[in-house]
């Protein structure tokens, strides 16, 4: 490097090993350097000594062809960045656990990989080296897949946590990379970027991955082909989270019918626009409409797939959101109660999905008067989502603001103060501080917080109301599942 800052700029030459023959960089070859002799005697080459690595492992042999194949899949993802071993253990699922291990064991034996708890790394030259050598065609479309399939896992709460987290940065990454002619896998990474991003609670990064799937899938499938439709479901409903309702609900709008008259008003896919252009309505106050879509849904759901599916516990939860907006408690109860009953068993009791049942309950609870049952259906849910979700989740500040309201109608302002100001913290970061729900917990929050006779705080309550409107406090505490 030295030999070269007389010729060249450090911004010039650290852009030069930015490019594709990074390896081939003549300060990587010992080239520029007047021949001079490596006073350690090392190799002055990086790729000859990347070369003498890779050549201790022989194909003849088992353990080193798996070997080559995980080295080649590791290059696939995200230069540098830190492997979950779960994630490599996905791309090649068809050779058993022992001889994976065996395997990665090998790369570390021969230098080639760095190892951690959980994760393995390759450096960025390594990287390089290897994709030059194209060392295995299988490897990039077993890489996708795996992505693709973590998507599916995120979305679905099977993927959460520092586990999610650790798989973004390989799935953005390849995502990014993968528009190079084949549209359907361009398309399919991004749309799994979406999901795992708004999984972990980056709805403005999920917001672009989907328009750029809608984008894809237009270009590849057509406008009314029922994939097209899915993206533009997903990126609608990221629309509505993020609080823009009037640039969702055309989305919505249109993805159901491209899907009504592709798979037909009974299949089960078709559930999916219905529950969430409910959502929609429901915020904006449309009840009567959001009913009809939810009853319809839950229909479908419990004819096609079934009494018991975690789909009909969600239509459920759904649909008594909507009895206990519209003061019909009594109906209400025994919905929210049967999903819960669902997901306990299906999911199990301390699942995500579970917590969204629990809160929907304790709400019930809550507006029956009975608020030591709702305390602890409250603490319950949020006891899940810190553990399982983060303490920075967004829908863990679903659970701290319902439990923080409910602290301050049991004569608790500083524990529900407390609660409030986390909850500010994470819905200004996640959602922004416009966003309906953030509003609904600031104005919270304003309540309880001295004022020292300016009223300042109540012209912040009135002003932040008015902007959110009347279904703001609602949504806050609700969610949606």
């Amino acid at each position: 490097m030295l030999a070269y800052r007389a010729e060249v700029s450090l911004d010039d030459y650290l852009a030069e090993l930015e490019q594709p023959a990074l390896v081939q960089h003549a300060s990587l070859l010992g080239e520029g350097l007047d021949d001079s002799p490596s006073p350690t005697r090392h190799v002055q080459s990086l790729a000859q000594t990347f070369a003498l690595c890779r050549g201790r492992l022989d194909q003849r042999h088992e353990v080193d062809r798996v070997a080559i194949a995980l080295l080649a899949r590791t290059a696939c993802l995200a230069p540098g960045e830190p492997v979950p071993r779960e994630l490599l253990a996905r791309t090649l699922e068809e050779v058993e656990p022992r001889r994976r291990a065996d395997g990665l064991r090998r790369l570390s034996d021969v230098g080639l990989v760095e190892e951690g708890e959980g994760w393995i790394r390759l450096h960025r030259l390594i990287v390089h080296f290897v994709r030059h050598e194209s060392l295995d065609p299988a490897a990039q479309p077993a890489v996708d897949r795996a992505l693709t399939r973590c998507g599916r896992d995120a979305v679905e709460d099977h993927l959460t946590g520092t586990a999610l987290a650790a798989v973004i940065p390989h799935l953005v990454a390849v995502a990014a990379g993968g528009d190079t002619g084949d549209g359907g896998r361009a398309a399919d990474l991004c749309f799994a970027a979406g999901l795992a991003l708004r999984s972990a609670g980056d709805f403005r990064a999920a917001t672009l991955w989907y328009e750029r799937t809608v984008a894809l899938r237009e270009k590849v499938l057509g406008s009314d082909h029922p994939e097209t439709a899915r993206a533009m479901n997903e990126l609608g409903t990221m629309l509505w989270a993020r609080g823009d309702l009037r640039a969702a609900r055309p989305l919505l709008e249109r993805a159901l019918a491209i899907r009504e008259r592709a798979l037909g008003p009974d299949h089960s896919d078709t559930t999916a626009d219905l529950n969430n252009l409910a959502l929609l309505y429901r915020d904006q106050g449309e009840s009567a409409a959001a009913r009809r879509l939810f009853e319809r849904a839950l229909d479908i759901r419990e004819r096609v797939l079934g009494s018991d599916h975690p789909l009909t516990a969600r239509s459920l939860y759904n649909l008594a959101l909507v009895h206990l907006d519209q003061g019909e408690l009594v109906t209400a109860g025994p919905l929210f109660e049967r999903a819960l009953d669902i997901r306990e068993r299906v999911a199990g009791p301390d699942h995500p999905h579970t917590a969204y049942s629990l809160n929907g309950l304790a709400l019930l609870r809550q507006t029956r008067g009975e608020l030591d049952a709702a305390r602890r259906l409250f603490e319950r849910a949020l006891d899940i989502r810190e553990r399982v979700l983060g303490p920075d989740h967004h829908n863990t500040a679903v659970s701290l603001h319902n439990l923080a309201l409910l602290y301050r109608g049991q004569g608790e302002p500083a524990a529900a103060r407390r609660l409030l100001e986390r909850a500010l913290d994470i819905r200004e970061r996640v959602l922004g501080p416009h966003h309906p729900s953030t509003i609904a917990t600031r104005c919270a929050l304003a309540e309880i917080t001295p004022d020292n006779g300016s009223g300042g705080q109540l012209l912040v309550n009135r002003r932040d109301r008015t902007r959110a409107g009347a279904s703001a406090p609602r949504r806050a505490a609700s969610g949606s599942a």
